[in-house]
């Protein structure tokens, strides 16, 4: 059995995990789903930037009391995984970037995004100036996303170096910057790598897939002498 902790992309909550957490309990595993500060559809709005987003993860892992979790985010949600990586890893058996950014230190989702993404940050904060719209097509569930959390810089201390990672590329949909990701990390022996030939929006298009390579690429991690790991954190 193993646990799994979800975290959506931009203008998304865990609701877009609904499938895949449901898929997963059935299978005996645990899946969690969190909703960072100012995208739950009952409370959009507030004020947030990565790090607040960031620390919504660590609290959630520390008061459900998880250990040995895979660590999943999407899209956005790269940047959240990594900082959470960092932050508490000894809470952590690996993680999983699903058609995500990855991040080093000083890396904003702004500046690896692509140009048509910074463009479409720019024309959904015309509005508000602290929220960006979400673009047209989207579930109607989807809610503003808070600013800052794509132009706040992370910043790291490098606590994760003995953790598993993967990278799953969704190779069919037009104008993804994450191509240049996935070439990027499927050359380094640090990393395991799977491209899919689907969409981006996987946990609803198509969740079993999504499940199925999560459970096949994860199979046998197991945390690096976790006893041994001093928590940190809340």
């Amino acid at each position: 059995m193993g646990t799994y902790v979800f975290v959506p992309g931009g203008w998304h909550g865990g609701w877009v995990y609904e499938d895949v957490c449901a898929d997963l309990a059935q299978r005996g595993h645990v899946a969690h789903a969190v909703t960072p500060t100012g995208l739950d559809p009952q409370s959009p709005g507030e004020s947030a930037n990565l790090r607040t987003h960031i620390d919504d993860v660590v609290r959630h892992l520390a008061s459900h009391d998880l250990d040995d979790v895979v660590l999943c985010g999407h899209s956005y949600a790269g940047m959240i995984v990594r900082g959470v990586v960092d932050s508490c890893p000894e809470r952590l058996v690996g993680a999983v970037y699903i058609d995500a950014y990855v991040p080093e230190s000083g890396d904003s989702c702004w500046s690896l995004t692509s140009d048509r993404f910074r463009a479409m940050f720019v024309a959904g904060s015309r509005r508000t100036g602290l929220l960006v719209d979400p673009p047209p097509g989207l579930d109607p569930r989807a809610v503003p996303h808070p600013l800052g959390s794509f132009m706040q810089e992370l910043r790291l201390s490098g606590r994760d170096d003995d953790l598993h990672r993967c990278y799953i590329y969704l190779s069919r949909w037009r104008g993804s910057p994450f191509g240049a990701v996935y070439d990027r990390l499927r050359a380094d022996p640090g990393w395991q790598t799977v491209e899919l030939p689907t969409s981006h929006n996987i946990m609803q298009l198509d969740p079993g897939l999504l499940v199925d390579n999560l459970l096949r690429e994860t199979a046998g991690w197991t945390a690096p002498v976790a006893d041994a790991r001093p928590r940190n954190g809340p």
